[in-house]
């Protein structure tokens, strides 16, 4: 029962306030993407293709293959920034335990 109650808390205290409810809106759909990761990336993170190395963006000349461009090694920016929200959040959480 005080479960529920702490949730309810925490869910009022969230919803109150604005600036609170655009942090918990920015991470949960930030959670989405990290969950969704293999489904939403077009292409492998870590495969390489140097025949399309160093590829600029979309509003760069680039096209819709690959919309943030595409590093040295030909690896696609999109996918990798896609695939990084896991661990970023793996490290966010490490770092709010170790510091409580």
């Amino acid at each position: 029962m005080e479960k529920k109650r702490l949730f309810k808390l925490i869910f009022r205290i969230i919803t109150g306030n604005r600036r609170g409810l655009f942090g918990f809106t920015i991470l949960f759909i930030y959670i989405i993407i990290a969950l969704a990761a293999p489904l939403l990336s077009p292409y492998d993170p870590l495969e390489t293709d140097m025949d399309n190395a160093y590829l600029p963006p979309i509003g760069l000349g680039g096209t819709l293959d690959h919309p943030l461009g595409t590093d040295g090694l030909g690896r696609d920016i999109f996918s990798r920034l896609i695939h990084s929200a896991r661990i970023d959040l793996v490290i966010a959480f490490l770092a709010a335990t170790g510091a409580a």
